[in-house]
């Protein structure tokens, strides 16, 4: 969790702090992207992004060394997880569970990790979501699936391989009612049979991607949809891609990442 700011935290200190993280920033970008070794690197920085202070996380996004290979690493960075979460699912379904999604997730997921996005995505009553860029392990769908069993889901994503492990995963884990389509977002042709639209973290790695897909989104869908996207907040945003419209939603949600030490939030956007 990020802690307060520290007035008399040493700027040596903090300098430290900062050059190490880019040094080992620097060797996760000569591993092979997604092997073990990297993605064992980033899971361990990402624990040292996680309890920096205020100051050292201000400092290392504003170092220009940090700047240069960020976007890189942003990138790198979803490569990994994709790749991570495409073996997870595969062994999971190699497996003899017969629900491998609960198995996967636990039993208190809905109440833990998902409570202030569901709260969101509660307040505007959906009758139908569409989550886009769902992966290859559905834990939005699957956790909306158990939260709203009367809404109807959609799951949408790019990757055929993600979209072929997410069916089996579902279909194992007698997951109902969810709609899976392989297509790239800014391919689809109307959302006006959607009321709520959820756009993952890794959709769009960089601001700019994130608000054309927002604003292809915006022209197909009817007024009033509710566009929720998953941005980097807190330490994340040295890793993930930012999602930055001026909007008191977006200034509450980076307050909650800070207070809680999240590195996403979600924010929401009536259309």
């Amino acid at each position: 969790m990020s802690k307060a700011i520290d007035f008399q935290e040493p700027e040596s200190v903090i300098q430290a702090v900062v050059r190490a993280i880019i040094s080992d920033c620097l060797e996760i970008m000569a591993l092979p992207t997604g092997g073990p070794e990297n993605l064992k690197l980033f899971e361990n920085v990402e624990q040292r992004l996680a309890d920096l202070s205020a100051a050292q996380l201000d400092s290392l996004l504003a170092e220009p060394s940090f700047s240069q290979i960020q976007s890189e690493l942003i990138q790198a960075r979803a490569k990994s997880w994709f790749i991570d979460e495409c073996e997870i699912a595969r062994k999971f379904l190699g497996s003899s569970v017969d629900r491998p999604l609960a198995e996967m997730f636990g039993d208190h997921i809905i109440e833990d990790a998902y409570a202030d996005e569901l709260n969101i995505i509660r307040a505007y009553e959906p009758s139908s979501i569409m989550v886009i860029g769902s992966g290859p392990c559905p834990m939005t769908a699957y956790v909306f699936r158990q939260a709203f069993p009367e809404v109807r889901i959609e799951c949408v994503d790019k990757s055929a391989i993600s979209c072929e492990l997410s069916t089996e995963l579902m279909r194992r884990s007698h997951v109902q009612n969810v709609a899976v389509r392989c297509v790239d977002a800014c391919d689809l042709q109307s959302l006006d049979n959607v009321d709520c639209i959820v756009m993952a973290l890794t959709v769009g790695l960089s601001t700019d991607e994130k608000d054309e897909i927002a604003d292809i989104i915006r022209g197909m869908a009817a007024p009033g949809t509710v566009l929720a996207v998953r941005s980097a907040a807190g330490w994340g945003k040295a890793f993930y891609p930012v999602f930055a419209p001026q909007s008191q939603a977006s200034k509450d949600a980076e307050n909650i990442a800070l207070s809680t030490g999240q590195r996403s939030v979600l924010i929401p956007i009536i259309l």
